[in-house]
C-alpha cells in the first residue's frame, strides 16, 4: 500500500499538470504540515491546526485557495522538486489530497 502511494505521487509529480496538497505532521500534536503544488509547481508551505484541517490522515482541507493564503509562498527549482520527491520516497506520515 504504501509503495503504491509513493509511486502515485513521484508519477504525478512528472505530471506538469497536479495540483495537490501534501499533509504531513506538524510541529506540535494541535497542528499538521501542509506543502502545495499548483500546476507541477511548488508553491510554499505551511502549517493548519487541526480543528481547521482534521489530523493528517482524515484531512479535510479547505478550499485550496484558502490554503494558498496562509502557506509562506516560496519559489519552485530543482532541488525543491528534489527534496520533494525524497520525502515522498522515505517518509510514510503524509497523505496526498487533491483539490475538489
Amino acid at each position: 500500500k504504501y509503495n503504491k502511494r509513493v509511486d502515485q505521487a513521484l508519477n504525478a509529480l512528472k505530471d506538469d499538470s497536479i495540483t495537490c496538497t501534501i499533509v504531513g505532521e506538524g510541529r506540535s500534536d494541535g497542528e499538521c504540515s501542509v506543502v502545495l503544488l499548483e500546476n507541477g509547481k511548488y508553491l510554499g508551505y505551511g502549517f493548519c491546526n487541526h480543528n481547521l484541517t482534521g489530523k493528517p490522515d482524515k484531512f479535510s482541507a479547505p478550499s485550496f485557495n484558502n490554503l494558498k493564503e496562509t502557506i509562506m509562498l516560496q519559489r519552485d527549482n530543482r532541488e525543491v522538486q528534489a527534496i520533494i520527491r525524497s520525502y515522498l520516497r522515505t517518509r510514510k506520515d503524509y497523505k496526498i489530497h487533491l483539490p475538489s
